[in-house]
């Protein structure tokens, strides 16, 4: 362990770990938040370098906390790709978009918290609807399988595009994750969100989308229910009035869509422009449910594809206010620049006023700014180019509060962008969550965890964890809280450094 090495957190081997994690190889990291305050750390190792460890993280149900994991990949020294994990429940049943075509494939982690053997069972449905493969197989009591679509135990023959449904016999962590191999043959990923049937609206919103000057934007809709969806994308600026924009050779601000029960569909801008356009998109249902909506972001610089990211749709009604967790760094000799940035869209037909707050991780305020938004508007952008927060000290770290008391609604994406070592830039999106909703509701074995976590041959991971929910109704931080972090895998001790 280096000494010099700044300790936000403490490595220890757990004396009193939760019932359910006896008889593992098990590691812990102690947290406590502040008021207001967030927990980050980024464990990675030289210990590793020629091997690849994998494991999962757990945090015991009984600390009220959120957060994600950072998995980040390195190819000789430069920054390829990196993925936020959210903090998740586990789950019996699930459903996510899966691809394996081309140079695309799909992945899964899956972790069995179980003291009994688990039999999952899974589901690959096409487009169009219909099932063309299914399969079960069994995992061992607290065992774990990671693989893609056409690796053991699926066996999947591409191409391929529609659906993964599982259910298992016990509670498990899942976390899907998308892959690419790049012109420059370098593996990209980015994690995918579980298409969750426990909600229905008639309409959904992306508060961003970018076409043009390297980017693109896919839209998957997926039909979850037992009925025919139908309904249209619609497409507008940043002014809220509609843009066209071009998907296999058409050109319209708004796209009908009919999918069949357990359908799901893709929707691609062209990005043939030579500068970036930017908007939001309502997907709309004809009647009660529209179709579930995700939305995944490419950037490609001098024909090489150097960046994806996915996230799902909100709902209309997302609330006003959101929080997430942000970073603004300078690059230096030993650090990358990075920056978190957000989209934000006003639901109302009035305008609104959101203030930004930032908190430092120790719950102190960092910064506060303000944007005025018309009816229906729009905006992106960092947080040092939010009005009042063009002087915020850096580094920071902490959470980032948006604000809307007298707006209807406001929709929000997060996202982080990193230069690397070649200028390329990295972008992933950050969870972001509002208060008085909630996350899925927690099962009762395996609180909330990560799935899959990575150290060794380029691979490391940062953890954040906050209290949920972060603040209350009012805007008011929750109470100091502490708890740990259990990881459960082969990962020596003393082979972390933790920063």
């Amino acid at each position: 362990m280096n000494p010099g090495v700044r300790r936000l957190g403490v490595l220890l081997l757990v004396a009193s770990v939760p019932a359910w994690l006896i008889g593992q190889q098990v590691n812990g990291i102690a947290w406590s938040l502040a008021p207001g305050g967030v927990f980050a750390v980024t464990a990675s190792s030289q210990f590793y370098a020629n091997e690849l460890v994998t494991g999962y993280g757990t945090v015991p149900s009984d600390d009220a906390v959120a957060g994600m994991a950072v998995l980040r990949y390195r190819s000789n020294g430069v920054l390829v790709t990196e993925a936020a994990e959210p903090l998740s429940p586990t789950r019996n049943q699930g459903r996510f978009y899966a691809r394996l075509q081309g140079n695309v494939n799909t992945g899964i982690a899956i972790t069995s918290t179980s003291q009994l053997p688990t039999t999952f069972a899974y589901s690959l449905v096409d487009t169009s609807g219909a099932t063309v493969k299914t399969g079960e197989f069994e995992i061992p009591r607290f065992g774990r399988v990671t693989a893609f679509l056409h690796e053991a135990p699926f066996n999947m023959e591409g191409p391929f595009e529609g659906t993964l449904t599982f259910t298992s016999t016990t509670f498990v962590y899942v976390l899907p994750l998308r892959g690419i191999t790049n012109e420059r043959g370098e593996f990209l990923f980015t994690t995918l969100p579980m298409v969750e049937s426990n909600y229905f609206s008639s309409e959904y919103v992306i508060p961003h989308f970018a076409d043009g000057g390297g980017w693109t934007t896919q839209v998957v809709l997926v039909n979850d229910q037992s009925s025919v969806a139908a309904g249209t994308l619609n497409w507008t600026d940043s002014d809220g009035q509609p843009i066209s924009v071009t998907i296999n050779n058409t050109t319209a601000s708004s796209f009908a869509y009919t999918l069949p029960p357990g359908g799901s569909a893709r929707f691609e801008t062209a990005g043939t422009a030579a500068t970036t356009r930017a908007g939001s998109v309502r997907v709309a249902g004809a009647s009660f449910s529209a179709a579930k909506a995700m939305v995944l972001f490419s950037y490609r610089r001098d024909g090489i594809t150097v960046t994806e990211a996915g996230a799902m749709a909100n709902f209309p009604s997302f609330g006003q206010a959101a929080y997430f967790y942000g970073q603004v760094r300078d690059a230096d000799s030993t650090t990358l620049a990075s920056q978190t940035g957000f989209a934000v869209l006003n639901l109302g037909p009035s305008a609104t006023t959101v203030t930004v707050q930032l908190t430092n991780m120790d719950g102190t305020v960092a910064g506060t700014g303000a944007l005025t938004l018309q009816g229906r508007q729009r905006t992106s952008l960092f947080l040092t180019q939010v009005p009042g927060l063009e002087n915020l000290s850096k580094p920071f770290r902490g959470m980032v509060q948006l604000l809307a008391p007298n707006s209807v609604g406001i929709a929000v994406l997060a996202l982080r962008g990193t230069t690397n070592e070649r200028g390329d830039y990295v972008l992933s999106t950050t969870p972001s969550f509002i208060p008085r909703q909630n996350l899925p509701a927690l099962s009762n074995f395996g609180g909330t965890g990560f799935a899959h976590l990575a150290f060794g041959l380029g691979y490391s991971s940062e953890f954040v964890v906050f209290s949920y929910p972060f603040m209350d109704w009012l805007g008011r931080p929750n109470p100091a809280n502490s708890g740990n972090i259990y990881f459960v895998g082969p990962v020596n001790k003393s082979a972390l450094r933790f920063e």
